[in-house]
């Protein structure tokens, strides 16, 4: 038989309350640890270059202008397709050369100061008799579920290439990928 005592709310253990604070306390670092993750900034890093004017900027692009109106635009993509470096520069080199008809100047490897590897392109084109240079630079780095792609691109007439080029240079150096890790 069982007691009236026994069947009582009374007789149902207490969780201490040490443990309702620490499970309480983990919870609220773990959600300010998420905020801080989520404020951190964009998906990556750039400094405007000299003689650039940034006239936008959010966590997946970037874009400035300098007074003659040649563009830098800088992006990032997020895929579930997972493919190597030298898939994406085959694909852009045809697309650029085959489909859209673009000269191809040069193309070599690039690397920032911290140590991520990229592909470099320089195309030429006529638009309107006048010729422009379209530089591209592609970074890709890998995440658990996807892949993230980076471009930069810099497009201006080829009579200011040699005057902007070398401060985009510079300001791709010290990009910054924050999504995925190179390899």
């Amino acid at each position: 038989m069982s007691s009236a005592t026994s069947d009582s709310p009374r007789s149902i253990k207490r969780i201490p309350r040490i443990a309702v604070f620490a499970a309480v306390g983990l919870v609220t670092v773990c959600l300010l640890a998420g905020l801080l993750w989520l404020a951190r900034g964009g998906t990556f890093r750039m400094m405007t270059p000299e003689n650039f004017a940034k006239v936008k900027f959010s966590r997946s692009a970037f874009g400035a202008l300098t007074p003659q109106e040649d563009k830098l635009v800088v992006r990032h993509f997020s895929l579930r397709e997972k493919q190597n470096l030298p898939f994406w520069v085959d694909g852009l080199r045809n697309h650029f050369v085959e489909d859209r008809g673009y000269t191809l100047k040069e193309e070599d490897e690039f690397k920032t100061d911290a140590g991520l590897s990229g592909h470099r392109f320089l195309f030429e084109i006529a638009m309107n008799d006048v010729p422009y240079c379209y530089e591209l630079v592609l970074f890709t780095t890998a995440g658990w579920f996807r892949q993230h792609i980076y471009t930069a691109e810099l497009l201006c007439g080829k009579k200011n290439f040699d005057k902007h080029g070398p401060a985009v240079e510079n300001a791709l150096k010290r990009f910054q990928a924050r999504r995925g890790h190179a390899g």
